[in-house]
């Protein structure tokens, strides 16, 4: 009887195999095609900056060549190069590699101010990523250049400068030149801006072994956090000449967003040894849960913008997925039996957003009390849900998150392609649309970089081993190991 049942249980074990094979079969040459989807998104957008603005820091998703916003450094290049790296687009990678070789940040004054902020998540970060991702020592050396300016941002302690936070606007020629915050800040600086430094410098330190860059970092880090006590969830905006908030204004989006998502992830970029920055971000998310946390009249959970506001920023569509991080990465004593749920329910509230408009694609705020109604009606190419469905999606491996997300990506493939790039759309209510003639350098660096991810194995970017900062740049936890292997090429 033993070896009869044995038998049909062979035989049944056989007989299913080969389905098993061709349904996996099937569910990767799905998820491949829809990768290459993504990456013929990818190729045209670096195809449109090649012909139309090479060397600028941004192209004009119709007019072309682009006026310099971020200190002449060719932004585009500095803040796609990792993309391209994992979409194993590796001509191009090369392009942008010998373009970076003769990269020089020397020179007579620019004239003009950019973002210390901006510049350290997009340019420092992507210098950083590449460097992190590919080994090769020239993205090093020159984010060893690049932070060599950035770093005098930051107040000397010994010094009668102005300012207790990062000087708002610098000349990156001439980084003496330097405004503490520029006179339409009215004298007050973000929480966003003035403290999301710490990966990028805390790395940057690793790598290089001059340490100069992790302490004023550090000491900038630990400023804020003198901020909060008794209250964890800040003001969103600082005064800037004061170690002090400004104002009584709370939320997770604009002007503060960063500040906690850094606060997460400089705990675990530091190997899980900094418990003080997690300790604070739990703490901030409880008063986020308690103080913002909402659920509308149909059943949606959201992220209110502000106390007492029924609206919700696109922007805090990122928080889903800062959740399930903390959830996947956070040890297990530490984690909190909310998180996951919640994460799930804000995220699908952040896909119903695009769902819900004619487009397809999510206003920049809505009123979710009535039925997510368009407050700011354009849609600004902005990444966050993609961002949130893809790290929900690593941690429970739910493909309804990646059909969501591919979902999304066809939408902006759709409405927003332009013949050089992808332009912003003016109104998500109305079809067809009327795109701007504006394109961020997160559009490659941020929302086709978490479009391709979701379809990728979980190998080609392991986050026990990467952290993504605000701008999705990879950055190695072990950054001190110089001796690393690069990932595998992916094909």
């Amino acid at each position: 009887m033993e070896r009869t049942l044995c038998a049909a249980i062979a035989l049944a074990l056989h007989a299913c195999c080969p389905v098993e094979a061709v349904r996996d079969a099937e569910f990767k040459a799905v998820r491949d095609a829809e990768a290459e989807a993504v990456r013929d998104a990818l190729r045209h957008l670096w195809k449109g900056y090649k012909e139309n603005g090479w060397g600028q820091d941004e192209v004009s998703p119709f007019a072309g060549p682009s006026s310099a916003r971020w200190g002449g450094i060719g932004m585009f290049i500095l803040d796609t190069m990792d993309t391209l790296w994992l979409a194993g687009m590796h001509e191009e990678f090369q392009e942008a590699e010998q373009w970076v070789e003769k990269l020089r940040f020397d020179g007579p004054s620019l004239g003009y101010r950019t973002s210390f902020f901006e510049v350290t998540i997009r340019g420092l970060g992507g210098l950083l990523s590449a460097h992190a991702l590919s080994g090769h020592e020239v993205f090093l050396q020159k984010a060893k250049e690049l932070g060599g300016r950035l770093v005098q941002a930051f107040p000397s302690q010994d010094s009668d400068r102005e300012g207790q936070w990062p000087h708002s606007y610098l000349d990156l020629r001439n980084p003496s030149d330097y405004e503490v915050v520029p006179s339409f800040a009215g004298g007050t600086e973000s929480l966003a801006d003035a403290g999301s430094n710490l990966l990028e410098f805390s790395y940057l330190s690793d790598a290089s072994k001059d340490l100069r860059f992790r302490k004023k970092a550090e000491d900038n880090e630990n400023k804020l956090l003198s901020l909060s006590s008794p209250q964890h969830l800040l003001p969103k905006f600082l005064a800037a000449y004061e170690r002090k908030s400004y104002g009584t204004e709370k939320s997770v989006g604009s002007n503060a967003d960063s500040y906690y998502e850094y606060l997460l992830k400089a705990y675990l970029q530091s190997g899980q040894k900094d418990t003080q920055l997690l300790k604070e971000w739990k703490q901030a998310m409880s008063e986020m849960r308690r103080d913002l946390l909402r659920t509308s009249t149909d059943g949606f959970s959201y992220i209110a913008d502000g106390i007492g506001s029924s609206s919700m920023e696109h922007l805090s569509c990122f928080i889903p997925g800062l959740l399930a991080l903390g959830e996947h990465r956070v040890p297990k004593r530490e984690v909190e039996a909310w998180w996951l749920p919640t994460a799930e329910a804000l995220v699908h509230t952040c896909y119903e957003m695009y769902r819900r408009q004619p487009s397809g694609l999510a206003p920049d705020v809505v009123e979710v009390e009535p039925s997510m109604r368009a407050v700011d009606p354009q849609y600004k190419l902005r990444p966050e849900t993609l961002e949130s469905l893809f790290y929900v999606h690593r941690v429970t491996g739910n493909e309804t998150y990646r059909k969501w997300s591919f979902e999304i990506f066809k939408a902006i493939d759709q409405h927003t392609r332009a013949p050089y790039g992808f332009a912003g759309v003016r109104d998500v209510r109305e079809v067809p649309v009327r795109l701007l003639n504006s394109e961020e350098t997160f559009m490659g660096a941020e929302t086709l970089k978490y479009a391709l991810l979701i379809h990728l194995p979980k190998d080609k970017l392991p986050l026990d081993r990467f952290v993504l900062n605000t701008e999705a740049h990879p950055l190695r936890i072990e950054a001190s190991d110089v001796k690393f292997k690069p990932p595998d090429e992916v094909h």
